[in-house]
């Protein structure tokens, strides 16, 4: 068997669309504010908390951010678990990986993660004769 390019990433969250944080007051009171039929106040913020403090939380849902993450699959299944999200995942049946990317778990030891990159490379390996 060929030995594969193997690489060990790191988790990483990475904002790709940052809209300012006056931006996402406006949105969110602007939605808000459409539920009461009020008009805009002086102070959004003041206004949000309001609605936070009475469990009126569904205007926040209308601000939306995009964020690239790089994970684990137990990190994947828990932010899947939210209703706040829509995620777009890296299919592992259509991606034809020059390098296999590994992520070594939280809470591996260090006496263990060689051997952990052991059998990254021995499950590389194996893709490719597959392959």
């Amino acid at each position: 068997m060929g030995r594969g390019r193997m690489r060990i990433v790191e988790k990483s969250v990475e904002l790709v669309n940052a809209p300012t944080y006056e931006d996402m007051l406006d949105i969110v009171e602007s939605a808000a504010r459409n539920c009461y039929n009020s008009r805009k106040g002086d102070n959004p913020e003041t206004f949000i908390r309001g609605l936070i403090k009475r469990g009126h939380e569904s205007p926040i849902e209308f601000v939306n951010i995009t964020v690239k993450i790089t994970c684990d699959r137990s990190c994947l299944s828990q932010l899947s678990r939210h209703r706040l999200t829509t995620l777009c995942v890296q299919s592992q049946r259509y991606v034809k990986y020059d390098d296999v990317p590994f992520i070594i778990p939280d809470g591996l030891s260090k006496e263990h993660e060689e051997s952990f990159k052991q059998m990254c490379q021995f499950t590389e390996d194996s893709y490719r004769a597959l392959l």
